[in-house]
């Protein structure tokens, strides 16, 4: 599962995608995973066990007296959500101040059931995937990685870049700059999100009509013809969020985990 801050924007996360939060402690006083449900649905899963990069083995994973809770996004802040305006950070700290005891309820809240947790939370994603950098080449196939796993390649231009596969349909790209001293990277570009309807938008322009098809350099190139695309004519729905960038800002505070092992250098 990926290991995220406070800070990060709910929208970011596709559906079923696995994150852990170690800040989240310091408001709700539980290790914390969060998965998302579907477009305003979030289930928040309250640990029993700080995470590792091994599966946990104890007997019971969630904690006992409160394992967790789901979060449905309130009609009057879908524009927010969706405006990447709510954070994790906003959503825990809005739980950590209900109170039954004196009637105040928030009915956006609802608890967290077994059945739910066993299902979308289960213990065999509950660890840390080490961040081992790979150098894969710019021919290598987006498909051949892992939902939820990431590749470094590097470009043309010797720049590098993180490409992480958030499902089968949908990738995060941004650019980094890698200090193979000290094992440390950072982020140095806009991050993309590109999803499979970007090739019937680029019908012309690009080459692939199967997004299996896709490669590293690929995605680069994509990328780049969407950053050109014009927007402003009419499109249904899905196609307006088939691309997404968030600024150098925005991802402020998201990741809490840049260091790596190198495995093999390019």
């Amino acid at each position: 599962m990926l290991v995220l801050g406070l800070q990060v924007p709910l929208d970011v996360f596709e559906c079923e995608a696995v994150c852990y939060c170690r800040k989240a402690k310091d408001i709700v006083g539980h290790e914390t995973v969060l998965c998302r449900l579907n477009e305003y649905e979030f289930l928040f899963g309250f640990l029993n066990f700080e995470p590792s990069e091994t599966i946990y083995s104890g007997e019971i994973v969630f904690n006992p007296e409160v394992p967790g809770f789901v979060w449905r996004c309130p009609k009057p802040l879908t524009e927010e959500l969706s405006g990447k305006r709510i954070t994790m950070e906003d959503v825990l700290s809005y739980w950590s101040q209900m109170d039954e005891s004196i009637g105040l309820v928030n009915v956006a809240f609802s608890p967290a059931t077994p059945s739910m947790l066993k299902r979308y939370l289960p213990r065999e994603v509950l660890k840390i995937q080490p961040v081992e950098l790979v150098l894969e080449e710019e021919t290598f196939k987006v498909n051949q990685l892992p939902v939820h796993h990431t590749a470094f390649f590097k470009d043309v231009y010797d720049g590098y870049w993180i490409l992480n596969r958030s499902n089968i349909s949908t990738v995060a790209l941004v650019q980094v700059q890698i200090d193979f001293e000290s094992r440390t990277f950072k982020y140095i570009s806009e991050a993309y999100i590109l999803n499979e309807l970007t090739l019937f938008l680029l019908k012309k322009e690009f080459p692939y009509q199967d997004w299996d098809e896709l490669t590293l350099g690929d995605a680069i190139r994509l990328k780049n013809l969407m950053q050109r695309f014009d927007f402003s004519k009419p499109l249904p729905e899905a196609f307006k969020t088939c691309f997404r960038v968030y600024s150098n800002q925005e991802m402020d505070g998201w990741s809490e985990r840049t260091r790596f092992e190198v495995v093999r250098e390019g």
